[in-house]
């Protein structure tokens, strides 16, 4: 039995795999992705339907919804994205795996999100930095 939202479940968690700091990343990773996009990368009818998503299909381009996103955070996002929770990038206590995976930059100009695409604001890498806090006793899983 897997719990969890369906729309940020990674692909492990669905499966009844194991659980490891990967999953975090796909889940925040998922989020990230809904707030650039302004949409979940999968979606469907029924929760099995997204969950099947999750297992099977890659995600979407973040460039196909939102064009001005640059292609080194598109390509970092896909990443986190991976099926296989090797090929995605570390989640490593001090989230260096991740903040690799985005140069500097690579939010190219996105400029202002249009009404109902997500939040206001612009995304560069400067405001997109990822890290999971492993430290004994903190309750945290990750952080923004």
């Amino acid at each position: 039995m897997a719990l969890g939202t369906p729309r940020y479940m990674s692909p492990e968690q669905i499966l009844g795999d194991r659980i490891e700091g990967a999953s975090d990343v796909y889940s925040l990773v998922c989020v990230l992705y809904e707030m650039l996009a302004g949409e979940a990368p999968f979606g469907g009818p029924t929760a099995q339907a997204v969950l099947t998503q999750h297992t099977l299909e890659r995600a979407p381009s973040l460039r196909k919804r939102r064009p001005e996103v640059g292609r080194a955070l598109d390509e970092a996002v896909r990443a986190a994205l991976a099926k296989n929770p090797a090929n995605r990038p570390s989640a490593a206590p001090d989230g260096a795996g991740v903040r690799r995976s985005l140069p500097r930059g690579a939010g190219g100009s996105a400029g202002p999100v249009r009404e109902g695409r997500g939040l206001t604001g612009c995304c560069s890498q400067e405001t997109v930095s990822i890290g999971l806090d492993r430290r004994p006793g903190n309750p945290a899983t990750g952080r923004l």
